[in-house]
């Protein structure tokens, strides 16, 4: 069957005929274009994610990969950048690498984040990318790439303190620290994220810290201390160890356990 028609043929259509075959044509050429540049970007990633690095740690290797897989995700829009004042050319940078000790593997988990030009206000927050790095026979690779997965900072830059912890069988948190001053209190939190199903969950977050230092009362603080008890099926279990202190004497201890239900850690009592 024949489905280009002829010289002659095209000619002796009416108007409507000739508009809806140049329309068909546009809309065939248009989805061959969207799925080679689907095909093309899984074959980058691919490539990426299964291209061996160095037989040792080589943040620089690692660095390129990372921006590669940046610059590649797309543009403002893919990135969620859409306010009138994000249309700027897109910046991508390295935050840190940080060591994730398994029970018998290692693993880095590398940070990037992601802005416009000119993002620079109290409420525009970087877009973060995480990427996880692990070590086989032949060397480094890169295992996972989670990007433009989590909102955080304020002013165009990242949050100040972060940090990536085992948190179960070969799952590693990311715990975001944040903090305010207002009125003469000062407070603290840790927010823990974890991927689950190939989305980002955000699945504790706890006040850290608060104290009363610019009320000029009696000094009181609270301090909270987040540790990783190596007990439960997938998820290991958070015990949270709550301090009070007066004038800078400890006066209670409380120590809470924390389990995960499968999205997100409760308190034990609340499973039970």
């Amino acid at each position: 069957m024949k489905y280009i028609p002829s010289k002659e043929q095209y000619k002796k259509w009416s108007l409507p005929s000739k508009m809806s075959y140049i329309g068909t044509v546009v809309g065939v050429i248009s989805l061959v274009l969207s799925i080679s540049i689907l095909i093309l970007t899984a074959i980058l990633k691919q490539t990426v994610d299964n291209e061996i690095l160095d037989k040792k740690w080589n943040p620089d290797k690692a660095d390129d990969v990372v921006i590669q897989l940046l610059k590649s995700y797309g543009n403002n829009k893919e990135y969620g950048y859409t306010h009138v004042n994000s249309i700027g050319s897109l910046k991508h940078y390295i935050l840190d690498y940080y060591v994730v000790n398994y029970d018998d593997d290692e693993s880095i988990v590398g940070i990037g984040y992601t802005i416009p030009e000119n993002w620079d206000c109290h409420v525009c927050r970087p877009k973060l990318s995480v990427f996880e790095f692990m070590k086989s026979e032949n060397g480094w690779f890169l295992k996972e790439s989670y990007i433009n997965a989590i909102d955080a900072g304020s002013w165009g830059a990242p949050p100040s303190k972060i940090d990536v912890l085992p948190i179960g069988f070969k799952i590693f948190g990311v715990v975001i620290h944040s903090g305010d001053l207002n009125m003469g209190y000062s407070t603290e939190y840790a927010s823990i994220y974890s991927f689950i199903k190939d989305d980002i969950k955000e699945i504790l977050t706890t006040q850290t810290f608060s104290s009363n230092w610019g009320t000029g009362n009696v000094f009181e603080k609270k301090t909270v201390k987040i540790k990783i008890i190596k007990e439960g099926a997938n998820y290991y279990d958070l015990s949270l160890i709550k301090i009070d202190s007066l004038d800078s004497e400890e006066i209670a201890n409380e120590i809470s356990r924390y389990q995960f239900n499968g999205l997100k850690y409760v308190p034990v009592s609340s499973i039970e």
